[in-house]
């Protein structure tokens, strides 16, 4: 940051931008379940996904000759993402062929909605959790509940 008084540019942290932008994109999703748009709740998440993986190093990966040709991130973290978006395609692909029959069963769709809901919701949950992890989303730190709802 600028100090007008001064000709030089003083250090901050910028660790607030994030939280703030994190805290912006999770009011969207609160709005996305709040109005059943399934499509932008599962976009939003992705979008957590995205700016929290910036605190994972990543590895190169190099061809013979040494040039990067891709990088990769925590296993467990890009596999359960994997997981979740195929999960998701299959889903989405029984209720387009569904949606396109001449006769759709609307019961059929509804089930696959489900099962779509409880998905995004688990994905939801473990994005959250990661979030947890890397000290981005809430923190307990009251050990009596009337103090930390009231202030007591």
């Amino acid at each position: 940051m600028y100090n007008k008084w001064s000709n030089s540019a003083t250090p901050k942290d910028t660790g607030w931008g994030l939280i703030f932008r994190l805290n912006l994109i999770m009011g969207k999703i609160e709005n996305d379940l709040e109005t059943g748009n399934l499509e932008k709740w599962n976009l939003h998440i992705d979008r957590i996904y995205v700016n929290i993986m910036f605190k994972d190093q990543g590895e190169y990966i190099y061809d013979k000759q040494g040039k990067i040709i891709d990088i990769t991130f925590s296993k467990e973290d890009v596999e359960m993402f994997q997981k979740f978006a195929e999960k998701i395609k299959i889903i989405k692909t029984k209720i387009g062929t569904e949606l396109w029959q001449e006769e759709p069963r609307i019961n059929l769709i509804n089930q696959y909605k489900d099962e779509l809901y409880s998905i995004l919701f688990k994905k939801d949950m473990w994005i959250r959790k990661r979030m947890f992890i890397l000290k981005l989303y809430l923190r307990e730190t009251e050990s009596d509940p009337r103090k930390a709802i009231y202030g007591g």
